[in-house]
């Protein structure tokens, strides 16, 4: 089973309730473990509607949505906040089905 697979298994909201050693435990394959560790923590950041009041990311628009993704998660280029805008279920939704992943 891929890491990837693996992450999608546990599903969002059980995947940012995990510790930072258990997340680094998984992502450890795929190397690069802080990193991704503070991906993710800051990605929850971004989508948490408890944080922005009322600034949501479902209904910025999507320069504006690129632009705060691209200065608020760690290690967002520009370039994976305009893949982020695009993608359908972060979108769509209300609640994130998934992390995004930092690899191209």
């Amino acid at each position: 089973m891929s890491t990837s697979d693996k992450a999608d298994a546990y599903g969002w909201d059980a995947l940012i309730s995990l510790q930072d050693q258990q997340i680094a435990d998984l992502v450890h394959p795929l190397g690069l473990a802080d990193a991704r560790i503070l991906y993710l923590r800051s990605l929850h950041n971004f989508v948490d509607p408890t944080r922005h009041g009322h600034r949501h990311p479902l209904i910025m628009s999507a320069q504006v949505f690129i632009e705060v993704f691209a200065a608020e998660v760690s290690g967002a280029s520009y370039k994976v906040a305009q893949r982020a805008a695009l993608r359908p279920s972060l979108r769509s939704r209300a609640e994130m089905a998934g992390p995004y992943p930092i690899d191209p």
